[in-house]
């Protein structure tokens, strides 16, 4: 393969096929045919390519760096791409499709070590693992960073022992991107699951309690996210926590409403918007969300 840009290189592609379509006039018809249908079908993928907006999913992301000796694609699993080499950095399919990584520091037994380091975010074919790279910044953790596509600078990060990190990549494909790293004080817990109300009547408040695989490290906090119109607009709660459990409430509601809601943790308060990007763990339902559907009147009108 090429060591451009793969949506440069599946262009070309689509050029030289163009070309030889012209040349091949004499061709027999069932050969024309084929020919055609080949340039159809490398089009649309090019196509959709662009449309979708991210990067080449068959190579996915690496972050090599001197934490690793620059090898790339990288050996250490929690830098390495899981399409490409069968590493943990995985495309998380969301509103916001990201690329995300968890990994410990510390002296001994972690998957990495204390120390301040260059390094950068890659994409490209193992020949050529970084044909496309996103860097130039230092990173400030729990902070959402725009990383600049084909910048010249190495990225800076400074890993604490005894420290975990998640991180979030946005999959804006082959152009400028945001990535955050969320420090905590230990592995985060897994949100293992939420309740789900039963006669939930007009105007009545609807108390959701989140199970925790353990107590949460300090620095997590957990979101209840909800909607009452399938999506198009959202409202943000937190959990209440003690231990490995937690309540959160939605309120009152009109009859009929159908309330769909998640809970996902985060170490970033405040958050308004982008909550895939600070997501380090949530809890959806495998994707189908939670819901209840309010009923009749309230018990105060009965």
């Amino acid at each position: 393969m090429q060591a451009a840009h793969p949506l440069l290189f599946r262009k070309h592609n689509l050029v030289a096929m163009r070309k030889n379509l012209l040349r091949s006039a004499a061709m027999p018809h069932f050969a024309l045919a084929f020919v055609f249908k080949s340039l159809i079908s490398l089009s649309f993928l090019f196509l959709t390519t662009l449309s979708y907006g991210q990067i080449w999913g068959p190579e996915g992301l690496n972050m090599p760096g001197s934490w690793n000796n620059w090898d790339n694609p990288p050996t250490n699993p929690v830098l390495a791409s899981a399409t490409q080499s069968g590493g943990d950095l995985t495309l998380v399919a969301g509103e916001i499709n990201r690329y995300q990584t968890r990994f410990s520091v510390d002296v001994d037994g972690a998957n990495l070590s204390g120390g301040e380091y260059q390094w950068l975010f890659t994409s490209g074919p193992s020949d050529n693992a970084s044909a496309n790279k996103w860097s130039g910044i230092t990173v400030a953790f729990n902070t959402l960073q725009e990383y600049i596509f084909q910048d010249p600078t190495d990225n800076s990060i400074t890993l604490i022992n005894g420290k975990w990190y998640s991180m979030n990549w946005e999959d804006a494909g082959y152009a400028n991107t945001r990535a955050i790293f969320m420090e905590t004080s230990a592995e985060p817990v897994d949100l293992l699951s939420l309740s789900v109300p039963a006669g939930i009547v007009q105007n009545e408040s609807a108390d959701i309690t989140l199970t925790l695989s353990a107590s949460a490290s300090a620095e997590e906090i957990f979101y209840l996210r909800y909607s009452t119109d399938n999506w198009s607009t959202s409202a943000l709660t937190t959990f209440s926590m003690t231990g490995s459990s937690g309540t959160a409430t939605i309120p009152g509601q009109d009859a009929g409403k159908t309330v769909s809601y998640y809970a996902f943790s985060s170490t970033v308060s405040g958050i308004t918007t982008d909550f895939d990007l600070y997501s380090i763990k949530l809890n959806n339902n495998a994707g189908a969300n939670y819901n209840y559907t309010v009923a009749g009147l309230s018990s105060d009108a009965e």
